[in-house]
């Protein structure tokens, strides 16, 4: 980031920035790291920081269902990814079905604008 503010000793404030995120899988500041690859200067440790770099690098369902966390290409990962994608799959088809306010087996009327024109 420092780099990219083009201020390469704006460590601590870039630190700073990122330290008091209470919200890491939704404001990613876990990927900011260090000049040499490190996992340093984070507050919670560098195991989190690399277990949730590890599960998005991993992909979907790198945390299991008993909460314990699934290498990534084993059989035991690959079945919660599978679970996790037909959950989120049911769900995504369900809310396809209701995101025009209209439950199954409803129809929308439209009303005319316009009322017809009868030649007499």
């Amino acid at each position: 980031m420092v780099r990219a503010v083009g201020r390469p000793a704006a460590t601590r404030a870039v630190s700073a920035a990122t330290s008091p995120n209470p919200l890491p899988l939704v404001i990613p500041c876990h990927r900011v790291i260090g000049s040499a690859s490190s996992l340093t200067g984070y507050d919670s440790g560098g195991a989190l920081i690399a277990r949730l770099l590890a599960w998005e690098r991993g992909g979907l369902g790198a945390w299991g269902a008993a909460g314990r966390y699934l290498e990534y290409g084993t059989r035991a990962h690959q079945r919660e990814a599978a679970r996790w994608k037909a959950r989120w799959a049911r769900r995504a088809a369900r809310w396809r079905s209701t995101r025009s306010g209209l439950r199954k087996n409803q129809t929308r009327s439209i009303p005319a604008t316009n009322p017809p024109i009868c030649a007499q």
